[in-house]
């Protein structure tokens, strides 16, 4: 493998259902992968209602996500939220 993280979010009914140890991917309703290596893609990850729709929204930070810098790059960090919808 090439070291670069992923997140992968699973489905808790397919889980359940599953009769023998699967790979999170094949139980993936979606997975995100990280753009750099040394980013740590997933450091935190948390759900919560943050556009009030009654739906908890997808929050993963990567606390050494580079970005562009004066000079090279610099490790700043991202957090990426991804909101829940109904359809």
């Amino acid at each position: 493998a090439d070291g670069v993280g992923a997140v992968w979010l699973v489905s808790g009914a397919l889980l359940a259902a599953a009769d023998a140890p699967v790979a999170p991917a094949d139980l993936a309703v979606m997975g995100i992968r990280a753009q750099y290596p040394s980013e740590r893609l997933g450091d935190n990850v948390a759900m919560a209602d943050l556009d009030g729709d009654g739906l908890d929204d997808l929050i993963i930070t990567a606390s050494h996500h580079p970005s562009p810098a004066a000079v090279g790059l610099a490790m700043s960090g991202r957090v990426s939220i991804f909101l829940s919808s109904r359809y």
